[in-house]
């Protein structure tokens, strides 16, 4: 079992509004919120910025291990080839999660389009955050196609 959630706590959210990310697997839940000292995410930026690695590691296969950091946060997770067609997810240098290429790509994008769905129609359309959101979201959606 592989659940990522993004979310937000400001109803009336800039691209630069704090939030968390969450993922949720067999062994229990990490996430940064609730961290002490806080963990929360600049979201609307880091996001795009997690697709991005992610979508990297679709792409090529030789990159073996990709860092993510939410913006203006130490909040972080590396993501590892875990073996053919296989990725784990590490979170202060514990593995919370190892799992076929495919499941992780269809949690993520299940992720992010409830988060575009829920918070994104609350940012301002010409806000920079909003368009860097969505060409991450399409174009990591386009190289899910491969394990998908």
């Amino acid at each position: 079992m592989l659940m990522i959630e993004f979310s937000c706590g400001d109803p009336d959210p800039t691209g630069a509004s704090l939030g968390d990310i969450a993922i949720a697997t067999e062994s229990g839940i990490v996430s940064s919120a609730d961290q002490k000292p806080d963990q929360s995410v600049m979201i609307f930026l880091s996001v795009p910025l997690l697709l991005d690695a992610l979508g990297e590691m679709l792409e090529k296969r030789d990159v073996k291990k990709k860092e993510f950091v939410g913006v203006d946060s130490s909040f972080s997770l590396v993501f590892t080839r875990a073996g053919a067609g296989r990725l784990a997810i590490r979170y202060k240098d514990q593995t919370v999660w190892d799992g076929d290429e495919e499941t992780l790509a269809r949690a993520v994008i299940e992720a992010a389009d409830q988060f575009v769905s829920k918070y994104g129609s609350r940012l301002s359309p010409d806000d920079m955050a909003y368009e860097d959101l969505l060409l991450s979201v399409g174009s990591f959606k386009r190289l899910a196609q491969r394990v998908i």
